[in-house]
């Protein structure tokens, strides 16, 4: 009787700290992974006679954010919108972000113009 009182308040201590690892977890799975991109516009290999489009998304647990390597402004909800110009035929645009612990993320899409 005392032994199986004494296994319960082990196991209930073991759930406990077991509940909590595992929360402590799942609240920093953002902090652990770096910095993650989500683009809205445009889509990767589309093809447009445009002249001037906009690349726009969310960059999630990001500090420095470039787009084909100038800096580029977020708000505070991580949400961007760029106008771009592109040239005439095949183009690769680069979004890198990048947080303070060194950590990166990177999307390319490629793009045809072509001609009106």
């Amino acid at each position: 009787m005392r032994n199986s009182k004494r296994l319960l308040k082990f196991a209930v201590i073991a759930l406990l700290f077991g509940f909590i690892a595992l929360y402590a977890f799942y609240q920093a799975r953002g902090i652990i992974a770096g910095p993650t991109i989500f683009l809205d516009e445009p889509e990767n290999g589309m093809t447009t006679s445009l002249a001037v489009i906009t690349v726009s998304g969310t960059i999630l647990r990001s500090d420095f954010i470039t787009l084909d390597g100038r800096f580029i402004s977020v708000d505070l909800e991580g949400h961007f919108s760029e106008r771009l110009l592109l040239m005439k035929g095949y183009n690769i645009l680069t979004i890198k972000a990048s947080d303070r612990e060194g950590r990166e993320a990177e999307k390319t899409i490629e793009i045809i113009r072509t001609e009106q």
